[in-house]
């Protein structure tokens, strides 16, 4: 993937993070596994509120992690990536911010 890729995907992401607010769910995809089980979680949880789909294995410990990524429950998980990518700076002062750019090569 070359850099002009790279920033178009950035640039994506940023406008989903802008608008936060409308979704129902924020998932964090920071460790894999862990975005893998929350997603599981969360399509369990919808079907089993919109169509009453019964949970097979450990319903109640798949509602609360469903319940845990629920926006309103994942602002704090949620704090670091809007201030990464400079959300809510003035337009002048938003930029991606990863960190320093180490040029190992």
């Amino acid at each position: 993937m070359d850099e002009a890729e790279v920033y178009r995907r950035l640039s994506e992401a940023r406008k989903e993070i802008e608008n936060y607010r409308e979704y129902g769910y924020i998932l964090v995809n920071d460790i894999l596994d862990r975005a893998v089980a929350q997603l599981e979680a969360i399509v369990l949880a919808e079907r089993f509120y919109r169509n009453g789909e019964p949970i097979a294995y450990r319903p109640s410990r798949v509602l609360e992690v469903a319940a845990a990524c629920l926006q309103a429950n994942s602002l704090e998980r949620l704090k670091p990536v809007i201030e990464a990518f400079g959300i809510g700076q003035p337009p002048d002062q938003q930029q991606f911010n990863f960190g320093e750019d180490t040029d190992d090569d």
